[in-house]
């Protein structure tokens, strides 16, 4: 017995260059753009000051860490006692914020 395959009514056709280019194009600048945001995001160093003596009071800071910021933070009546990476919860008391 022998079998035949029928002719099928569409042909298969090869893959485009420029659309596999603008495809590899269009990843290349997704993975891009999602390196910058990200990398802009860890670079920033903003947190927050641990008031001593006060519980769930905080002072925010911009920037990295240094003593000028200690002494503002310690002008708006806050002992500081520690940093932290987020004091943004609903029950946090925020004293003030220094650059």
């Amino acid at each position: 017995m022998k079998f035949t395959l029928a002719p099928t009514p569409f042909k298969s056709k090869p893959a485009r260059r420029g659309t596999l280019l603008a495809l590899l194009t269009g990843i290349a600048i997704a993975l891009g753009s999602l390196f910058i945001a990200t990398t802009g995001v860890l670079a920033q160093n903003d947190g927050c000051y641990i008031c001593q003596g006060q519980q769930y009071t905080f002072v925010k800071f911009e920037g990295k860490d240094n003593w000028d910021k200690r002494k503002k933070a310690e002008e708006c009546g806050c002992k500081v006692g520690g940093t932290t990476s987020s004091c943004d919860a609903a029950n946090y008391k925020i004293l003030c914020e220094v650059k």
